[in-house]
């Protein structure tokens, strides 16, 4: 099953590509953060009443963390005379800018029970892209999404756009006739194309342009 609206983007429409992970996991972080804060701050007015702004600058900080974890990922079309490209920003930092052009590499890793698409442009900070999660709740990009981030990878000159191309393009052809997630293309299942592409170990994208 897939955990986001399948909406068909426009010609040259920005593709917001939205936050997806588990649903089990986000509740554990903001859980266990609040829990942790309030044991801190508790003990700590109890038995040091004089630190009240000591303990202020810890809670602000067990609240923020997890906030900085958190980020926005979107596709920018190609349009006349400028690629295609894969934008992530962080609340702490400047957006990190990938064109899908001569010189970039794109890769399908794996980290947990998660499988995410990784752009790398001559800067080497690398933008991700959470393709799909099995674990507790699976979850998959729609086949939309999927087909333009094939298309966009795709172009001349990325490394590992061909073969990455080819099974994003397999995952929107599974995802669309609701077949399971954790048997999908990206986990290296049910796919005779990922198993012809697929490499040793668990990444894919080769030296194809």
């Amino acid at each position: 099953m897939t955990d986001m609206t399948d909406h068909v983007p426009a010609a040259g429409e920005r593709v917001v590509l939205g936050r997806m992970s588990s649903a089990g996991i986000d509740r554990w972080i903001f859980v266990g953060s609040a829990v942790m804060a309030l044991g801190i701050g508790g003990w700590a007015l109890v038995t040091r009443p004089e630190s009240r702004g000591w303990v202020l600058a810890v809670l602000v900080l067990m609240v923020l963390t997890p906030l900085a974890m958190v980020s926005r990922v979107w596709l920018e079309p190609a349009m006349a005379g400028r690629p295609a490209a894969l934008v992530q920003k962080y609340l702490w930092r400047p957006a990190t800018r990938v064109p899908m052009e001569e010189g970039a590499r794109v890769e399908v890793v794996h980290r947990g029970p998660a499988a995410a698409l990784e752009a790398r442009g001559r800067s080497g900070r690398p933008v991700r892209v959470p393709l799909a999660v099995g674990g507790d709740s699976h979850q998959s990009r729609t086949p939309d999404e999927l087909r333009a981030l094939a298309a966009a990878v795709a172009a001349p000159g990325v490394q590992g756009g061909r073969s990455v191309g080819v099974l994003l393009q397999a995952q929107a052809d599974h995802v669309e006739i609701a077949a399971p997630v954790p048997e999908s293309p990206v986990f290296g299942g049910g796919s005779a194309t990922w198993s012809a592409l697929r490499p040793k170990g668990r990444r894919t994208g080769g030296d194809d342009g």
